[in-house]
């Protein structure tokens, strides 16, 4: 067990009226609120999705689906950034904070709470855009009617995930990866993972791969190609594929420094969702649409 401490700035009642988790996931959001990379790629989410999003209503040329990438890849990605030095410097909380103990775990689920922050900025983003596609649809994007309203929004409440996925690995790669450079090799593994994830691919072991990846576009192609190519699989079951990853994630930040029973009850859990998941992912795969090539005009 080792002792931690609550934010000076907390008042010595409000601290012995409140748990050590709620005293320390308040400091953290704190933290992570003020980091200048959240702050940094907040400030490009707003500044380059509103420019897509006035192109795409605007000149009406841009896909719109290409709106999913900017929580996916700024606060997703920064985030994880982010989490990750917040998680590798908990001494610097711990100094901050008087007369609260708390182990590992709870510092951990401290952090993991913290990762709403950034979910909270994706989550609005998303919810304006899926608002704008019900009130104006954009019947103009080649290939729109190959996918169900439900499934165009679930490609965004995916991007929306990504605000809470990158930030949870953040927290997790913190707590068992020690050497610098592991969140910069995390976010360049989960970006080359999900454009190879774009290979067309016509068959349902094709919409297997397609679906693994953290993050998916759902079309391959440029504006200079003959055709385009929507990819497989089924977006709406594929976000339970998502939240069971980032259980997963979440669960293995808690084992570190886990014992004893409480380490028993994180284990079964993961083997549940590591279950979950490769079930979800097979059934996302096997009754989504399949591959279909979309002509251009």
């Amino acid at each position: 067990m080792s002792a931690v401490t609550v934010d000076a700035g907390v008042p010595a009642r409000a601290r012995s009226a409140s748990s050590p988790l709620a005293v320390l996931a308040a400091v953290e959001a704190k933290r992570f609120a003020r980091h200048p990379v959240f702050i940094v790629t907040t400030a490009m989410m707003v500044y380059s999705s509103y420019q897509l999003y006035a192109d795409a209503y605007g000149n009406r040329d841009v896909a719109g689906l290409e709106l999913t990438l900017a929580p996916a890849w700024l606060v997703g990605l920064g985030g994880l950034l982010v989490a990750y030095r917040l998680t590798r410097s908990t001494r610097r909380a711990d100094e901050a904070v008087a007369g609260v103990p708390a182990d590992e775990p709870t510092r951990t689920a401290a952090l993991l709470i913290a990762c709403l922050v950034p979910f909270a900025v994706a989550v609005l983003y998303t919810l304006q855009v899926v608002i704008a596609w019900h009130v104006e649809p954009m019947t103009w994007v080649i290939g729109w009617e190959n996918w169900s309203a439900p499934e165009r929004d679930a490609m965004l409440v995916a991007g929306a995930l990504a605000g809470l996925g990158g930030p949870v690995l953040g927290v997790c790669l913190g707590r068992w990866w020690r050497w610098p450079g592991a969140p910069l090799l995390a976010t360049v593994i989960l970006v080359a993972w999900s454009i190879l994830t774009l290979a067309p691919w016509d068959s349902k072991l094709g919409n297997v791969w397609h679906m693994t990846s953290p993050y998916v576009l759902w079309y391959s192609g440029t504006d200079g190609d003959a055709s385009n190519e929507a990819l497989g699989g089924s977006p709406v079951w594929r976000i339970g594929y998502l939240l069971a990853l980032i259980g997963l994630a979440a669960v293995t930040a808690l084992l570190h420094g886990a014992d004893g029973a409480k380490r028993a009850l994180l284990r079964r859990a993961f083997a549940g969702l590591a279950v979950l998941a490769v079930v979800l992912l097979l059934v996302a795969a096997l009754t989504g649409p399949d591959f279909t090539v979309l002509p251009k005009a």
